[in-house]
């Protein structure tokens, strides 16, 4: 299920409030997030020429909450990819990649939250 903003800003909030090591903890789980789904997403991407798979990018930078990432492929198809278009259906490679990171995620998130 995704993340509504609200709910990002929720958890930004939160984290602030949480102790300086459960706040280096959290980032830790941000950026371990971001590597895993980034590698998942690279395993799933449709191959043709390559070019999508190793486009995949994954980025992270430590915030006063912990941390904060972002992962997509950097040329400009991958979200006709992911998507599709009115005459292509979609061949989906991040949702699904998140899918599989997002519970273990939570439960570093969760583990984090037993400190406190």
């Amino acid at each position: 299920m995704p993340a509504n903003s609200s709910e990002i800003r929720a958890l930004t909030r939160d984290l602030r409030a949480l102790a300086p090591e459960a706040r280096r903890r959290a980032g830790t789980a941000v950026i371990k997030a971001v590597a895993d789904t980034k590698r998942e997403a690279q395993l799933r991407a449709p191959v043709d020429t390559g070019a999508l798979r190793a486009s995949m990018s994954g980025t992270t930078t430590r915030t006063v909450a912990g941390a904060v990432g972002e992962v997509g492929p950097t040329v400009e198809y991958g979200i006709y990819q992911e998507l599709g278009t009115s005459t292509q259906p979609g061949q989906p490679f991040l949702g699904p990649a998140f899918d599989v990171v997002l519970p273990r995620f939570e439960q570093a998130l969760r583990g984090i939250g037993e400190l406190t």
